[in-house]
This record gives C-alpha cells, sequence and structure tokens, in this order.
C-alpha cells in the first residue's frame, strides 16, 4: 500500500493519506504582493484553515512538480479501500461507520 504526504499539517491538515496538498509555488513577484498585504496589515491565511477571509496562496494536488489527481490517488494502484462493481444496480446506499456500503436488495 503506497502513501504521500501533505507537506503542512495542523489542525485543518492531516499529516500522510492518499492525496497530496501543497501550496501553490509563488513567484518574485507572487513573494513581493504577499510581503506588500502583510505590510499593509491584511490577513494572510490558509485556504482550509478555519478563517478564510483575506488573502491565501491556493492549495494544489501535485507530487514532484507533477498534478496528482484523485483518480491517480484513489482509483489506479493497489488500495485496500476501495471496490470496484461494474454492470451493479444499486437499491440503497447505507453508511457504515463513515464509508458507504452498497447492499445488494436481499441484504436490507
Amino acid at each position: 500500500m503506497r502513501r504521500v504526504y501533505y507537506f503542512f499539517s495542523g489542525v485543518y491538515h492531516k499529516r500522510s493519506g492518499w492525496l497530496p496538498v501543497t501550496d501553490s509555488p509563488l513567484t518574485a513577484l507572487g513573494h513581493a504582493v504577499l510581503k506588500g498585504i502583510r505590510q499593509l496589515g491584511l490577513p494572510v491565511r490558509d485556504l482550509n484553515g478555519a478563517r478564510q477571509e483575506g488573502f491565501m496562496r491556493a492549495q494544489i494536488t501535485t507530487l514532484h512538480g507533477s498534478r496528482f489527481s484523485p483518480d491517480r490517488a484513489y482509483l489506479r494502484g493497489d488500495q485496500d479501500n476501495l471496490r470496484i462493481v461494474t454492470n451493479a444496480l444499486v437499491d440503497k446506499v447505507r453508511s457504515v461507520q463513515s464509508p458507504c456500503a452498497l447492499l445488494p436488495d436481499e441484504e436490507n
């Protein structure tokens, strides 16, 4: 089982998971803009933090400079957290301790 790691952590961010999340890279202009925002006393916040008012860097899903899509993170490889059933008709979706379970009609 392969795990990728987030590059920051805190109350609103996990330390590990399937999908890597990073702040978008900044150019020299981007650094200057953020510096100016801070000098004006305006908030520079975390996009996924407790408060989203203010200025913030975009957070992106990349790994080693390449886009890392949810498809690549969750659907490809040997993940044991997903079972794909094709040509199936679902009668009911029931949540069992957060993840969803698809139940055939006879198990209801």
